[in-house]
């Protein structure tokens, strides 16, 4: 896929009234915060690339530790290996 959408779930206990999120995905290292939403679409994902994904929760007091890693591949994109191929 070029994009992929997360979601999660709020926290069971927050540590006090929860104000966002933070995504962070990995190969890239980017860190995305995300406000009043439990779902965000990461897009221009690049081809045969493994991406690891994490979540954490904002709150006045901090942010929570990362979630468990979820790991995702992209495909192999063709139409991309053809233009780059010369004879």
């Amino acid at each position: 896929p070029k994009s992929v959408t997360v979601t999660w779930e709020p926290p069971r206990k927050p540590n006090g009234i929860l104000l966002g999120y933070q995504i962070c995905h990995v190969p890239n290292g980017v860190v995305l915060d995300v406000l009043n939403a439990n779902t965000w679409k990461l897009t221009d994902l690049n081809p045969s690339t493994t991406y690891t994904i994490y979540v954490r929760a904002k709150t006045a007091a901090g942010f929570s530790d990362y979630s468990n890693p979820v790991m995702i591949t992209t495909h192999f994109d063709c139409k991309s290996a053809k233009r780059s191929m010369q004879c």
